[in-house]
Order: C-alpha cells, then structure tokens, then sequence
C-alpha cells in the first residue's frame, strides 16, 4: 500500500465541484485539476457537447500534454450525480511528478466525498482517453472475473447438472450419489452377470457427461488382460472380477491421475449409485476398490486386494510387523 501525499484539496476547487454537483442541467462534463502550490487546484473546466461521456471524451485530446500529469473529474451519464475520477500520468513525465500524481489521488477523491466517486481509471497516455478506449474499459468492468481451467471444468460439470434434470431418460436408479441413466443394454449386460457363477465375463462401463451408463466391453477377459479393455486417460467401472475359491466378485472404479477434474467429480459421486443399483439387479459385491492406475490391474492385484493369497484358496501369509526404529544418540 503506497503512502499518500498529505496534498489537500483548495478551496476554490471544493466551491466549484459543489457547484458542478448542484447543477440541474448537467452542463459540467469535465473538471481538469493540477497540483500547483502544494495544492490540487481546477485548472479548466469544460461542458458537455454530446450526449454521452465517451462520445465527450475527445474533448480531453487539445488540454491534456504528453509529460504533465493531471486530474480528471468526469460526470458519469447515469447517474449523472457520480463521477469517474480520472488519473492521467503520461509514461514521458517525470519520475518525481509520476510519483505525487499516484500518491495524492486518494486523497482528492477522499476529500471530495468517495461515494460520488465509484469508480477510477488510471491513464499513461491520450490513446487511453478515447472513445474507444473508454468503452473497452466499461466492456472489461463488466466481463465476469477471469477462471482457471479447474474452474471452467466445475462449472461445466454444474452446468451439466442443472441440465440433467430436465433432460435424463427414463430408467434411471436414484441410489446414492449422482443418479446415473441406465440404458436397456447396461441393464441386460449386468443381469447377465448375476447368473454367472464363476469363469472370466466382466462389463467395462463408463459415465458420459449426460450421466447416462455406456458399455465399454462385454465379454470373457482373463484377470491379465483386464487393464487393455479400461480407458487409460478417462475413469472407468468394471463389473465384477470374479476371483476363486467362493467366486468372491470385486467392484473397480478406476479414475487415471490424467483425467480432467470434471470426469473425476463426476465418476466418484456416481461409481456408489452404480454399485448399489447393480447389486439392486441381483449382482453380488464382495468389495469396492478404486484405483488411479488401472496398468496396475492384474490378478495378483485382484487378489491382494480381496486378501486372498497368490494362489488359490491360500491366505496371505503373516508378517510380523516390524519394530520401532531406535534412536540414535
């Protein structure tokens, strides 16, 4: 935060903006000021010609010198009791110059009463006091914040949302979660899951943007090759990996690190509803598991991670676990 000035505001200066503030036909535009005398004095006052403060603005051009800086008091067009207070520092002034214009301009809006002041423009040539330029300035004022590319992709998923409630197919499971469409092929390909008692079928599903279930893979597919039929740069489902002895199934939610932010919200709120429908269409579960690197996948994997050993219907053996470490002195 730069130090002000201490540079008061002259009398004349106060009588005159009053006076400009009163006025019922608006017949100010512009108040140019200069600091002269360790004051900020008026130095020229000029009425408006046009209509609007843009089209007024070329007035500024003939009064205004290429290295003196000056103050510019501007009556908005609405409401016409505000102004724009307008600091005007050519890049060619000098560096002592530069810096009491900067640093006193807070007190002259201060001293004049803020709240007639809403906004503020700094200028460092004629260019940026054009019409054109003024209103690019009011076009930037009123363009939303600028957003990183994590924020576009949450508001895409929003929007997505808001969307989906009017638009979602019917046959659709509430569950918990995201409600997820499940269309008549999805259903068909998981109830024929159910009545497989053992062997190497599995679905592959994915979640689009709509939130509706598509079918990847539909099939027979050894534990080894599991990893070939996944996405490998956008998040996935597989229904279920059958693993003996008890044909002991295993639910894997894969959602690779690559993947965009909006596909990861979107998958790990809507992964549970798929769960608890599938088991609704009589699909036992043993275990849910989620990965972020589905090459990972294989059937030592499988089977650590439903705690069975590496071969079958042997349980992991017992490791003791190690002891704390000593210190050292």
């Amino acid at each position: 935060m730069s130090a002000t000035s201490g540079i008061p505001i002259h009398s004349d200066l106060q009588r005159a903006f009053a006076t400009a503030q009163q006025q019922s036909n608006n017949l100010t535009r512009f108040l140019k000021l200069a600091i002269r005398d360790e004051f900020i004095v008026l130095d020229s006052e000029l009425q408006a010609n046009a209509e609007t403060l843009a089209e007024d603005l070329e007035q500024l051009q003939p009064i205004l010198d290429d290295t003196t800086p000056a103050y510019i008091l501007a009556r908005l067009d609405d409401p016409s009791s505000q102004w724009l207070a307008i600091t005007y520092v050519p890049d060619t002034a000098n560096v002592r110059d530069k810096m009491l214009y900067a640093s006193t301009r807070t007190m002259l809006t201060r001293s004049l009463g803020a709240a007639a002041f809403p906004s503020t423009l700094f200028a460092t040539s004629k260019t940026d006091l054009t019409p054109r330029a003024y209103t690019a300035h009011l076009a930037h004022l009123a363009a939303p914040p600028p957003r990183s590319v994590q924020e576009q992709e949450m508001e895409s998923v929003r929007v997505a949302e808001r969307s989906n409630v009017a638009t979602k197919p019917t046959g659709s499971f509430a569950g918990a979660g995201v409600s997820v469409a499940w269309p008549e092929e999805v259903k068909a390909a998981v109830r024929s899951l159910a009545g497989e008692q053992a062997g190497q079928k599995l679905v592959v599903l994915s979640i689009d943007e709509g939130e509706i279930l598509k079918v990847l893979f539909d099939g027979k597919c050894p534990s080894a090759e599991v990893k070939d039929k996944l996405p490998q740069s956008d998040p996935g489902i597989i229904l279920p990996i059958n693993i003996e002895p008890d044909f002991q199934r295993l639910f894997i939610y894969t959602c690779p690190a690559n993947s965009l932010i909006k596909h990861r919200m979107l998958y790990s709120s809507g992964s549970s509803s798929v769960l608890s429908n599938a088991k609704a269409l009589g699909l036992s579960i043993a275990r849910k598991v989620e990965t972020s690197d589905p090459a990972e996948i294989s059937e030592k994997w499988i089977r650590d991670e439903l705690g069975l050993g590496t071969e079958t219907g042997e349980e992991r053996a017992f490791k003791k676990p190690r002891g704390p470490t000593r210190r050292q002195r």
